[in-house]
């Protein structure tokens, strides 16, 4: 004679449908908090491990103490045709300068792509920028150069209109008679 199991009451049925989709929902929860909680310390914390053998992937020591002692804001500009540039070198130059990044907060860098219009747009940006923020010492530098030609200029007026004249007529007053006449009038010549 068989034995027959009696059939699960809806009831119990029931609760276990509720208890297991309720542990579902907590663990995707859990899972979601998780992530959430993980991405936010992974954007607040950004950091990197180089696990070469050399090191390959690391900033030189010299690269990090330069980092190191920015104490204002410094900007790096890449201007090229990035056409004509491989990209995996593009790609290594943007990945160092990210790490630089990552580094100090006192570095901001700009890739610039000089073969298309909106580059050239943007390189005259900076361009513009760079010349507002200098003006002061571009001015000082211009007034030290205007100096320096009227300078020349009143040196170069000299030497033709008082000292070659007086050289040339020394030069005529010299005899050359003699070997020492013949080798001041060299000189002067």
């Amino acid at each position: 004679m068989a034995v027959r199991k009696p059939a699960p009451s809806t009831a119990t049925s029931a609760k276990r449908r509720t208890r297991l989709g309720a542990l579902t929902l907590l663990t995707l929860t859990a899972s979601l908090g998780t992530s959430v909680v993980l991405n936010l310390l992974a954007a607040r914390f950004d950091y990197r491990w180089d696990v070469t053998a050399g090191g390959d992937q690391r900033l030189a020591d010299r690269t990090v103490r330069v980092l190191n002692t920015l104490t204002a804001p410094a900007r790096v500009v890449i201007a090229a045709d990035l056409r004509e540039v491989d990209s995996r070198a593009r790609d290594r130059v943007s990945d160092v300068l990210a790490e630089m990044r990552r580094r100090t907060r006192n570095l901001r860098y700009t890739i610039i792509d000089s073969g298309s219009p909106r580059g050239v747009e943007q390189y005259r940006e900076i361009v513009g920028e760079l010349v507002d923020a200098e003006r002061p010492l571009l001015r000082e530098q211009s007034a030290s150069i205007e100096l320096g030609a009227s300078g020349a200029a009143s040196l170069a007026a000299y030497l033709n209109d008082t000292l070659s004249p007086a050289l040339i007529g020394a030069g005529e007053g010299v005899s050359a008679g003699t070997p020492e006449g013949q080798a001041a009038k060299r000189q002067i010549e």
